[in-house]
């Protein structure tokens, strides 16, 4: 399988800084991959950085599937999943927030009014 980066998902995920980029290659180097790399298909929706590091020392990684049902799902789960983090600062988390926000809003308008009871 060739696994394939999608730039819009890419685009969810805030970038990190070349300083915190040189600590995570150090990192992968003394203790190798630690998280598995996470995919929708052959798609990455987790872990960009490592596997660009991982791709350009020739290293190997694991790698889990996520069931996804489309690719608004898809957005949903990176944006919870960079949401959840420590690394984003005030602004991405805002920015984050947002886009959820937008797309959760999108995915009931497309269920139409709901019947009650």
């Amino acid at each position: 399988m060739e696994i394939k980066v999608d730039p819009e998902f890419k685009s969810l995920i805030p970038a990190i800084s070349l300083d915190e980029e040189k600590r995570l290659e150090q990192s992968i180097l003394e203790e190798g991959v630690r998280d598995p790399i996470i995919l929708w298909d052959d798609i990455i929706l987790d872990g960009h950085n490592r596997y660009e590091i991982c791709k350009r020392l020739n290293l190997n990684f694991k790698t889990i599937q996520k069931g996804m049902d489309n690719r608004e799902q898809a957005k949903l789960w990176i944006i919870c999943n960079q949401l959840a983090r420590r690394n984003i600062n005030p602004q991405q988390r805002k920015y984050l927030i947002g886009l959820q926000h937008k797309l959760e809003k999108k995915k009931v308008g497309e269920r139409g009014p709901q019947k009650k009871d």
